[in-house]
């Protein structure tokens, strides 16, 4: 449970005629009390795919449930090699400011890919589709690795777990 109120769904939008249209969707996993969370760059780093100005999170509130905009986010760091992102919350969708370390949301811990070995079980979790989904898991088995050639011999983990286009970042 707690691994799935870290879960969050992110929303890259661009204002089109005073309105926010949604121009990219992903997931991401809250790794720190205080509004960090870790997901893909893909879809959250302004690209030709990607042309949005926002990125609004959506928070899962209750199990079973669909996620609820509630937050805006920037982008804290970033690497589209890696395709890695890590967000920072910085206002609720009123357009509030949120004081630094002010929050305490449910996050979870990043774990040490070196301890992972293989025909180890994997669970995926995030938001499977567009449909107002909620939380969604799917379990696989760890089948290799794969080293970046900027150093770490584990940099990704290969599994057969289905991981649909909307739960990257997840």
């Amino acid at each position: 449970e707690r691994i799935q109120r870290a879960t969050v769904y992110v929303m890259q939008t661009q204002n089109i005629g005073g309105r926010p249209i949604i121009t990219c969707l992903g997931s991401g996993t809250i790794v720190h009390r205080i509004g960090l969370i870790a997901t893909n760059a893909h879809f959250t780093v302004p690209n030709s795919d990607c042309p949005g100005d926002n990125l609004v999170i959506a928070l899962n509130t209750r199990p079973g449930e669909t996620p609820i905009p509630t937050y805006y986010a920037e982008i804290a760091e970033a690497d589209v090699g890696l395709d890695l992102a890590l967000l920072r919350i910085t206002q609720e969708m009123s357009g509030r400011v949120i004081e630094p370390n002010s929050l305490s949301l449910p996050s979870v811990t990043l774990g040490d890919s070196s301890k992972v070995n293989l025909d180890d079980t994997i669970i995926v979790m995030g938001y499977p589709d567009v449909n107002n989904s909620s939380v969604t898991s799917y379990r696989g088995t760890v089948r290799g690795f794969i080293a970046e050639p900027s150093g770490g011999e584990r940099s990704w983990i290969k599994t057969d777990a289905t991981i649909p286009g909307t739960m990257t970042g997840g």
